[in-house]
């Protein structure tokens, strides 16, 4: 998946209307990009998009589209917690429909394993 500028023309040719997705926000530099910023959005990821156009603070971006907002909040937090160094202050905002995927399998894995005490 190649990245893309982040223009208002590459946004409205790329990107569908009122569909849910996720994307990542970087820098290419010597052919590679850099994240720097994960996102989604559960309606419109092509309105969300174009936010960060008028920002101008980032260049290009990837993007995914997701079947279901509920599929966009779990991708959003894969990446977040992927790309951990990554500009977002917050983790992402839960939607209502399930839990965080990673943060759950962290919670389970310490009850199961035995706590140390030195």
């Amino acid at each position: 998946m190649r990245p893309y500028e982040l223009s208002k023309k590459s946004v409205a040719n790329m990107v569908p209307n009122g569909k849910p997705g996720i994307y990542y926000l970087g820098e290419v530099q010597e052919n590679k990009f850099f994240v720097l910023y994960v996102g989604r959005s559960d309606t419109c990821l092509k309105t969300r998009l174009l936010q960060h156009v008028k920002k101008g603070i980032y260049h290009f971006f990837r993007f995914r589209m997701c079947r279901t907002k509920k599929s966009a909040f779990k991708n959003e937090c894969y990446m977040y917690h992927t790309y951990n160094d990554a500009h977002n202050k917050i983790h992402p905002a839960h939607n209502g429909e399930c839990d965080c995927p990673v943060c759950k399998t962290a919670e389970q894995m310490q009850t199961l394993l035995p706590s140390f005490s030195a």
